[in-house]
This record gives structure tokens, sequence and C-alpha cells, in this order.
């Protein structure tokens, strides 16, 4: 990001970013944080690609800093608001569910730390929750 500070000689300050930010973050960079994370990229991967095409980006640090603070509390917030939907719609429909569950403990060739659980909604296709529960 580029960002210019022009002083006049009548003491005003103006100042110019190259992009617009979003809170105190500029926003192209939030988008390539943002567009590995959510197309399922391997964030070093994606980085190192930019970086021999000679397009200045963000670090690895930056990106999972992007992560923890906005992206995965943002993707939290959606989930919160379209499972209290789901389950409003339940309720006040007084629609009968049928349940349905899987798990999955491992990747082959690793040792399963965790394990992601997921809970269907059979009858109308629609995923009730996620759980991720230490094994």
């Amino acid at each position: 990001m580029l960002t210019v500070t022009q002083e006049c000689m009548c003491g005003m300050t103006r100042r110019w970013s190259s992009q617009p930010f979003v809170g105190s973050y500029p926003a192209g960079n939030l988008d390539i944080s943002a567009g590995i994370l959510y197309s399922g990229s391997i964030p070093s991967k994606a980085l190192r690609f930019l970086e021999q095409m000679n397009v200045k980006a963000i670090t690895s640090r930056t990106y999972f800093n992007h992560q923890q603070a906005i992206l995965y509390p943002s993707i939290l917030g959606v989930w919160r608001v379209y499972q209290s939907k789901y389950f409003q719609t339940i309720r006040s429909n007084n629609m009968p569910i049928c349940i349905g569950g899987d798990g999955r403990c491992d990747t082959p060739g690793h040792s399963a730390k965790y394990c992601s659980y997921t809970i269907l909604d059979v009858n109308y296709m629609v995923v009730a929750d996620i759980q991720r529960i230490q094994v």
C-alpha cells in the first residue's frame, strides 16, 4: 500500500492512501487474506505465487493476523445468524426434524487431535451444527 502525506506551508496536512481502509486495515490487504481463506488455498503457496509475479502483497504473518482478528469472527457471526434463523423457523412452524451426523477425526497419514462433527437436518438438507472436538 502506498500512503502519501502532503504538508502545506500554511500548516494543513492531507493524507492519501492507495486503497481504502476497513477500520484500521487496508481493504485490499483484507481482500487478499479473504480470497486465500475462502478459496481454501494454502497461504504460503498463494503468497509465494504473488511474490514470484512481482506483485507486492501481504506477509504470512499479516494473513494470520487478519484471519484471527477479522475473518474468523466474521464467519462465526454469519454462521450464528444462519443457525439462529434455522432454529427459529423450526420452532415457529413446529416442523418435525430428523437429525443425522458424521464425524471426521483424522487425515490419512496424520494423528488425530481434533474431530470435526457435523449435524444435518436430513428432512430439509440443512446443516444444523458443526462442532470441533478434541479427541
